[in-house]
């Protein structure tokens, strides 16, 4: 925690002392620009990054631990969101979520794989998705409430949206 609060604070002056050399200085700009853009930025993708990755009509949650267990491994309670080997690059593997769930302490370079790995291994294979205008309106408009006891998606009125999601005592419908 030290450490992050001290490379905060050295962050912080850096963003102030290169203002100060500008010609029109302003510390409070550089601080917005510098660091506060930046970090909603972040929060935002990687926001949505977790909503697309853990929310899909198929994909089941669960009240406990217990309950989500008996279900099966984590990598069958996730969307592996497909996408082109430049992106999976630039964002270090991040969308290569299975194998992360399944082992965490994988590193970001080993990632893609351990997912190649787990897709050769897990039966029954990945709900993937590619990360379409098209998809991300389907997820939105499908997943706003879930039911824990019927184990489906529901609009905000309390209408399903989605079959029952597949658990072990209630098998997905078509």
């Amino acid at each position: 925690m030290i450490l992050l609060l001290a490379w905060f604070v050295l962050f912080a002056a850096a963003l102030v002392l290169v203002a100060q050399r500008n010609v029109d200085p302003s510390p409070g700009l550089a601080l917005t620009y510098g660091f506060a853009v930046p970090f909603a930025v972040w929060n935002v993708m990687m926001g949505y990054t977790v909503y697309y990755q853990h929310t899909h009509p198929q994909v089941p949650w669960f009240r406990t631990r217990g309950e989500a267990d008996a279900y099966g491994g984590q990598h069958q309670r996730m969307v592996t969101i497909l996408h082109s080997r430049l992106w999976g690059r630039l964002t270090h593997e991040i969308m290569e979520h299975n194998a992360h769930h399944v082992h965490p302490q994988i590193p970001h370079c080993r990632l893609r794989a351990a997912q190649r790995r787990l897709g050769e291994l897990a039966v029954p294979t990945f709900l993937a998705e590619r990360l379409t205008p098209a998809y991300i309106v389907d997820v939105n408009l499908r997943c706003k409430l879930y039911d824990y006891d019927r184990h489906c998606w529901l609009d905000f009125d309390g209408r399903p949206t989605s079959a029952p999601c597949a658990t072990p005592s209630q098998p997905a419908t078509a």
